[in-house]
């Protein structure tokens, strides 16, 4: 284990190109977090030839929904990358939306994506062979235009990186089907592919 860590709540790898592991895992005071879907805090690690650096303290939130298989990893532009569904809550309001926590330069930085629905219940993010970096997820968006989407499929692009975030934009309307289990792949060529489920029967379930 990474120094002066006892416990990795639900933790997920991304190998960078010199072989090197970058590790994020979810912690909790509460002991109980271990068997809900949500923790209050982020950590990362990174393991190499010297062994484990000492861990940062990544993300913080009133629900990190990390013990799911809602987030996603990523090695975007050499530098990990880790989304997140989260829930923050601040002079008595909610903000319901994805965190991106990316490196840059030596600091860690965090973009909140807003939904103003529901939490989403996956998320994906890659790169394009451009750099464009996108951001999909499964979901409600409590706000879209005229209507609102209770269950669909969208995506937000960032092309600087994940420091900024474009408008959301809406892959599909599933209506009264379940949009489920957001994935993302880059091809050899550069061309970003996204996959999600749908379940018409509205029972099945990432």
């Amino acid at each position: 284990l990474p120094p002066h860590t006892t416990r990795m709540l639900s933790p997920r790898a991304v190998a960078r190109p010199d072989g090197v592991i970058d590790v994020f895992w979810g912690a909790s005071a509460d002991s109980a977090a271990e068997m809900a879907i949500s923790v209050t805090d982020l950590w990362h690690a990174s393991y190499g030839p010297g062994g484990w650096s000492e861990p940062d303290h990544v993300l913080e939130g009133t629900s990190v929904y990390w013990n799911s298989g809602a987030p996603d990893v990523a090695m975007i532009r050499g530098r990990p990358v880790a989304a997140v569904p989260i829930v923050r809550r601040k002079a008595g309001l909610d903000s319901t939306g994805i965190a991106v926590v990316r490196r840059a330069d030596s600091a860690w930085r965090t973009t909140l994506v807003l939904t103003g629905g529901s939490v989403p219940t996956s998320v994906a993010v890659d790169t394009t062979g451009d750099g464009t970096v996108e951001l999909a997820f499964t979901g409600s968006m409590g706000s879209w235009g005229p209507r609102s989407i209770s269950n669909g499929a969208f995506t937000v692009r960032s092309i600087d990186g994940g420091a900024t975030w474009g408008p959301v934009q809406a892959l599909m309307d599933g209506g009264g089907a379940l949009v489920f289990a957001m994935q993302a792949a880059s091809t050899t060529d550069g061309v970003l592919h996204l996959l999600w489920g749908v379940d018409s029967t509205a029972t099945g379930g990432p």
